[in-house]
């Protein structure tokens, strides 16, 4: 990983991360206590690691919490940062795991499922709700605090590997073959 001052296109810092298999993984940026900022990303040598904005410290990492390869971004769901792991096109863990904070020294697992996971799709949280599409066609909604499944349907004849958008209480999802459904986003 490596940051450049915007102005000079200069190296500000860097960071070394093992490859093992090849992540698609788009970083995101996580608000801290004071106004500080860290950058989180995922792959399958380093798990999820955070690291502060301006220094390119490793504030925290959990290496063994995405162990195959890493395609869907982070997502941010309250005090819990959501990923998933798979192999070929298919997910098969997605982990929720709460990072340091205060007294909370070391990241925590909170929970892992892996029924109908997305490799490629990026989940939305949405009211305390994760929505997940999947390369499967499935799409499912699990609480984001427990991972509980609240509902799981397939949509026949349906293969997603772009995320969903959710939509005043909709979710809309893209299939393979261009077609869009569109779901009540709620737990029931």
């Amino acid at each position: 990983a490596i940051a450049l001052e915007r102005a000079t296109g200069e190296t500000r810092w860097k960071v070394d991360r093992i490859s093992v298999v090849a992540g698609y993984a788009t970083p995101c940026i996580r608000e801290l206590a004071g106004g500080k900022k860290e950058v989180v990303f995922f792959g399958t040598g380093n798990g999820m690691t955070g690291v502060d904005v301006s220094t390119g410290q490793i504030n925290w990492e959990l290496k063994d919490a995405l162990t195959s390869r890493t395609v869907m971004s982070p997502v941010l769901a309250g005090d819990l940062i959501i990923g998933s792991t798979g192999q070929s096109l298919l997910g098969d863990k997605l982990v929720a795991v709460r990072p340091p904070s205060g007294q909370n020294a070391k990241p925590e697992v909170v929970f892992e499922i892996s029924k109908s996971i997305p490799l490629v799709p990026t989940v939305v949280h949405e009211d305390g709700l994760l929505f997940m599409t999947c390369e499967n066609g499935y799409v499912s909604c699990v609480s984001a605090a427990t991972g509980e499944y609240l509902w799981r349907e397939r949509i026949r004849g349906s293969k997603f590997f772009a995320s969903p958008v959710w939509i005043d209480g909709r979710l809309f999802c893209v299939d393979r073959r261009g077609d869009v459904i569109v779901l009540t986003a709620a737990g029931t």
